[in-house]
């Protein structure tokens, strides 16, 4: 084949393996801060006796200040209450290609609800004792 058809097939390529890295890389980094804060808030809610929302927005803003790469049009909200958050991620990011740009958007939701350890185990001490007088 001729060099002139296999470069630039060789060049779209490169380009289309670093856009998609670089999609891969964002919408799993924002999702990876989504997950963290929402189990985060959801624990920390619980064991200070706070709302589970705030908490899991102290954590989203704290991840999303330490991250170096900024990236337009990337947006977390958070929600819920004291028994339950959950987090929105969405956002675009740019792929380049050699005839020029185009825009891939993504979304996500996460949701954890808040498990007081000290409840939960009495319930299963308490199905295990209406285990036992079945036998």
């Amino acid at each position: 084949m001729e060099a002139a058809v296999v470069v630039p097939l060789v060049w779209i390529v490169i380009f289309l393996v670093l856009s998609l890295n670089f999609y891969v890389h964002q919408r799993a980094w924002y999702t990876q801060i989504a997950c963290e804060a929402v189990i985060t808030g959801s624990g920390q809610g619980a064991y200070k006796g706070r709302n589970a929302a705030e908490e899991a927005e102290k954590v989203m803003n704290k991840r999303q200040q330490e991250y170096e790469y900024p990236f337009s049009g990337a947006e977390c909200g958070i929600s819920g209450g004291e028994d339950a958050a959950s987090a929105q991620i969405s956002g675009s990011i740019l792929f380049f290609l050699p005839q020029g740009y185009a825009e891939r958007s993504y979304s996500g939701r996460v949701e954890a609800e808040v498990v007081r350890p000290v409840e939960f185990i009495r319930h299963l001490r308490a199905l295990e004792g209406i285990g036992e007088v079945w036998k």
